[in-house]
């Protein structure tokens, strides 16, 4: 019981030292920050903390490199594309046996399954009936294209806020 408490109050004191950080930061958002239409730009409040309601709009193409035929001429701000193959994928199950539990022996099992990384069954323990052919040409994975113009009504909103 003490143990734990004795863990517990450093864990706590923690978490309410955050909520304490965070709690300031926002009360200074809304102390300072300025609350503007998004219908007209004033460039008064350049460099200035605005909270700003509107309609966000995205004005320019938006397309995956890799696959032409994906592509958004406007109203996309921003593209999420994940590439993947279907490969045998390769596991190995560890384990002791015997009487006396001393004989150690490896178990690979082999299973077919979607996954966004390639590995040759060159290096597979029995390679044999397990092809996963030749590495794909498009880079295999999550790759996330932006909107080069997005507005929030007459306000620009650069890529790194998106």
């Amino acid at each position: 019981g003490s143990l734990a408490l004795c863990v517990a109050i450093p864990i706590l004191w923690f978490g309410e030292r955050t909520f304490a950080a965070v709690e300031s930061v926002l009360a200074g958002a809304r102390s300072d920050g300025i609350e503007v239409t998004g219908k007209e730009v004033d460039s008064d409040f350049d460099g200035c903390l605005v909270h700003v309601q509107g309609t966000l709009r995205a004005s320019s193409a938006v397309f995956d490199r890799y696959f032409p035929m994906v592509k958004f001429e406007n109203g996309c701000v921003k593209l999420r594309t994940t590439c993947e193959v279907f490969r045998w994928i390769e596991t190995a199950e560890e384990a002791f046996e015997g009487p006396s539990g001393r004989n150690f022996k490896i178990d690979y099992r082999y299973h077919q399954a979607w996954s966004a990384t390639f590995e040759s069954n060159v290096r597979f323990k029995d390679p044999i009936g397990h092809s996963n052919g030749v590495r794909p040409s498009v880079p295999l994975g999550t790759k996330v294209e932006t909107c080069g113009k997005v507005m929030l009504d007459e306000y620009a909103v650069p890529p790194e806020m998106l």
